[in-house]
């Protein structure tokens, strides 16, 4: 009878830009911050050259006070899945409000709903919005309503915004060129129709916004969702385009720290939301990420199994190994030993970061 139990993980993150141990010592022998892999059998660390001669491994990295060893036996022929991840910066949300128009003595409405999680702990389940208004209220019979008035208002607005969320310019809607004072005064809106109003999202000054602290944060997603009023008679109807949607950040130092965290209790440390003892008395973390590094990541999922009381168990496990981004020499020696072992090309996938 096989039956599957809960993924045990390990995050094993990297500091000091240390090079991997050497061939032929112990976990005992990692400076802190030091990666190495271990022959399983002997439990003596491996170098690239000798690596491919085992076939059973496991992972450490030295702390402050002791070591964190990866889950179990890694062996080569019970890995599941294996990849590089290079660090990837994240990028705002962009929306083009696309369409524009005006008329005399008429209010024109850009809204944007803010949802987060985070943000019912400081405001509750009231509505989080932002709002600008513009009116264009000049037309006594010397001259029609103008668009440009109303849009140069509504950018004047989210820009002048004390928080700090918005950046927003006019474009031209032929190449998205930005459009400044000046060509707005000279744009022929008979001849080439309203410009766009571009606005892109602050994250940071939004999770600041939001109460979300700047240290950490579970779940980190903030949803932004822009709406507008007073343009729906624009002939054509006035649109909002999402140009780019938000990427969060692959490898960011508060994530890699929060994974330390969340990994502890697995790891045997104490100071988690696993708890370790009958008593509940915890000690702290060694952590060795830090909330300003950037990180690369190799991950090993893979199973352990083995049998106890009749049954056998998949034991489906996973090592990560975090390595900060600028460690070019220790990110590159250490994917040699894996690559030697598991026949992989992270060595290579590191030199593309």
């Amino acid at each position: 009878m096989s039956k599957t139990i809960r993924n045990v993980h390990r995050l094993l993150a990297t500091s000091g830009d240390s090079a991997p141990l050497g061939a032929g010592n112990t976990v005992g022998d990692l400076a802190e911050g030091q990666i190495g892999l271990f022959d399983a059998n002997t439990n003596l660390s491996l170098a690239a050259g000798g690596a491919s001669a085992s076939t059973e491994f496991f992972l450490a990295v030295g702390t402050a006070t002791s070591h964190i060893k990866s889950a179990g036996t890694i062996k080569a022929a019970n890995v599941r899945n294996a990849q590089f991840e290079c660090y990837t910066a994240g990028q705002p949300p962009i929306f083009d409000f696309v369409n524009l128009c005006a008329d005399c003595n008429k209010d024109y409405v850009i809204k944007f709903d803010i949802t987060t999680a985070n943000a019912y702990v400081g405001y509750g389940m009231q509505p989080l919005y932002k709002t600008f208004v513009a009116r264009e209220d000049c037309c006594d019979g010397s001259g029609a309503a103008d668009c440009i008035d109303v849009i140069k208002d509504l950018r004047d607005q989210m820009n002048a915004d004390n928080d700090g969320i918005f950046a927003a310019i006019a474009t031209n809607p032929s190449n998205n060129a930005e459009l400044n004072d000046a060509a707005l005064d000279s744009w022929d809106v008979d001849a080439n129709g309203c410009p766009n109003l571009r606005v892109t999202i602050n994250a940071p000054a939004l999770a600041r916004f939001c109460n979300i602290p700047n240290t950490y944060s579970f779940p980190t997603g903030i949803s932004v969702q822009p709406s507008m009023q007073g343009f729906n008679c624009c002939t054509p109807k006035g649109v909002i385009t999402e140009v780019q949607g938000v990427l969060y950040p692959q490898g960011a130092g508060a994530d890699i720290k929060f994974e330390e965290y969340d990994a502890a209790g697995n790891s045997g440390q104490a100071f988690s939301h696993y708890r370790q003892t009958e008593s509940g008395v915890t000690a702290e973390i060694d952590y060795n990420s830090s909330q300003s590094e950037t990180y690369v990541q190799l991950v090993i999922e893979y199973d352990d199994p083995h049998t106890n009381a009749f049954n056998t168990y998949d034991a489906p496990k996973s090592a990560k190994v975090a390595m900060p981004s600028g460690d070019s020499a220790t990110i590159a020696a250490f994917a040699g030993i894996v690559d030697a072992i598991l026949g992989t090309a992270f060595a290579t996938e590191a030199g593309n970061c």
